[in-house]
């Protein structure tokens, strides 16, 4: 064994070990990545042939440059703790092409030199349109909030609920307790997260949104990246959601249990987009020192 280190992948606290093993007759060892329960990352058979563990969206796109399941996109300065940040100021480049999505919770401006000045809060996104409202209460094959199973789960847990803040919090707080983290389990149908009670954010915002969605509440699902702590220094991939709550988008994380998102958090997709997954591997994230008070 090489190494042992604590990390963040896609959203779930992992500690990951680096095995190498050199047979008799190899000049180059080969070397694995495992992470907690098994969940083998990456391995590495010399000569340049490399074997990964990849999401979804990206592995279909054979794109090779970044694996958003297990690297980190550094960043210069400490930031906070996951679940305290309130708000955060970031300079963020990538290659030509990506455009950021500007919301009452995250300004964007261009620069000068290309990249973008972009402030997050913690403060509620953009008004709820009818058509979205009607896109984020649909039951699909993905969010099959008609399951029977899960549309039980949703009722139990939202009963006697007096707002649906309360049954925001509720849903989120069971998905958080009750969804053990293991890396890219790629379920394709919330009901199945059910079932397993397994998964990684994608898995955790997937069963979320279905039971909001059979509680009768929008949901949607977001994509970008997270802060992972000061112990990491860096944003890993991510997704989470948006719930309406009075007319607005409110973000929501069910992996980290926080039933209004901190501003930890970049996002890149709405929906079911996956546009900016090509741009992952040529995103940098600055954080310019605070400005002094006079």
């Amino acid at each position: 064994m090489e190494s042992v280190e604590d990390q963040v992948l896609a959203g779930v606290p992992t500690r990951v070990a680096t095995l190498a093993h050199l047979d008799e007759d190899d000049d180059n060892p080969t070397t694995t990545r495992v992470a907690a329960g098994g969940v083998v990352l990456e391995v590495s058979l010399g000569a340049g042939v490399v074997l990964r563990l990849e999401e979804k969206e990206l592995a279909q796109q054979g794109l090779e440059a970044f694996n958003v399941v297990t690297e980190r996109i550094p960043v210069n300065r400490p930031l906070g703790e996951p679940g305290t940040v309130g708000e955060l100021t970031l300079i963020v480049g990538a290659a030509p092409g990506l455009v950021l999505p500007s919301l009452p919770n995250q300004t964007v401006t261009r620069r000068p030199d290309g990249r973008f000045d972009v402030v997050v809060r913690t403060t509620p996104g953009a008004e709820v349109t009818e058509q979205e409202r009607a896109d984020s209460l649909m039951a699909t094959d993905k969010f099959d909030a008609d399951n029977s199973a899960l549309a039980a789960l949703a009722a139990e847990l939202t009963a006697g609920a007096s707002s649906a803040r309360e049954k925001v919090a509720r849903l989120v707080g069971w998905v958080h307790e009750n969804i053990a983290g293991s890396l890219a389990t790629n379920l394709d149908a919330a009901s199945q997260v059910l079932d397993r009670r397994v998964g990684d954010c994608t898995e955790h915002s997937l069963l979320f949104i279905a039971l909001a969605r059979a509680a009768g509440i929008p949901a949607r699902q977001v994509s970008g990246v997270l802060y992972a702590g000061d112990a990491f220094l860096g944003f890993g991939w991510h997704r989470w959601a948006q719930v309406e709550l009075d007319g607005r988008w409110v973000s929501v994380d069910p992996t980290w249990g926080e039933p209004v998102a901190d501003a930890a958090r970049l996002t890149l997709d709405l929906g079911d987009s996956h546009d900016s997954v090509a741009w992952f591997g040529s995103l940098t994230i600055e954080a310019p020192e605070p400005t002094l008070a006079p």
